[in-house]
């Protein structure tokens, strides 16, 4: 009930806070885990162009993870996504001619040690362009990671290279406020004052 009540708690005031854009302006080619924009830090970088966090498969260029973190809690709601794809290569290690879609995302929320959300799509069509909208439990979290599992290889040595590339930007977002106590009804100060009044009495008796 305590846990429930917490979690209850901790959206309303997420609720209530001013909801901001983090744009990823501040990312360079090489930031890697130096990366701080906002009041925010972690690990996000960019290949194909500036303004943007990107990621890529484990057999690409950049990092196969970006994490985004805060030394205070932070609710998201959607965040900006281009599914680029990547470049089929045969057995031989030739480049086979057109660019194709094979691109697989996740997000993972974290709060402290502990993974709090998670969701997981396709990106669709090469050069795909859409926006993302997180769920409820993407609440009050520290950390969001956003990750690719895999490239592709196929039946016969065929593989994907940079198939899972994936740009993300515009990251909407709210800080969440500690939760104020929460005052006692003015009936409750009665009865306490109340109560008190009793115990003098007994006391003088």
């Amino acid at each position: 009930m305590k846990t429930h009540l917490a979690a209850a708690a901790l959206a309303l005031s997420a609720g209530a806070a001013h909801s901001a854009t983090l744009t990823f302006d501040a990312v360079e080619p090489t930031d890697g885990a130096s990366w701080t924009e906002q009041g925010f830090f972690g690990n996000v970088e960019y290949y194909f162009g500036a303004g943007h966090g990107e990621i890529n498969g484990p057999i690409g260029a950049k990092a196969s993870a970006a994490t985004i973190a805060r030394n205070d809690l932070f609710s998201i709601s959607t965040i900006d996504i281009t599914g680029i794809g990547g470049f089929n290569v045969d057995g031989s290690g030739d480049d086979l001619p057109s660019r194709v879609a094979y691109d697989n995302l996740v997000f993972s929320g974290y709060r402290g040690a502990d993974l709090v959300a998670s969701a997981s799509m396709f990106t669709g069509a090469v050069w795909n362009s859409f926006t993302y909208t997180f769920d409820a439990t993407f609440a009050a979290i520290d950390r969001l990671v956003i990750w690719t599992p895999y490239d592709v290889t196929g039946p016969n040595g065929e593989y994907c290279f940079d198939c899972s590339t994936i740009q993300f930007d515009n990251l909407e977002y709210r800080l969440v406020d500690a939760p104020a106590p929460v005052p006692l009804p003015a009936s409750a100060l009665l009865l306490l004052t109340g109560l008190a009044g009793a115990g003098l009495l007994r006391r003088r008796r």
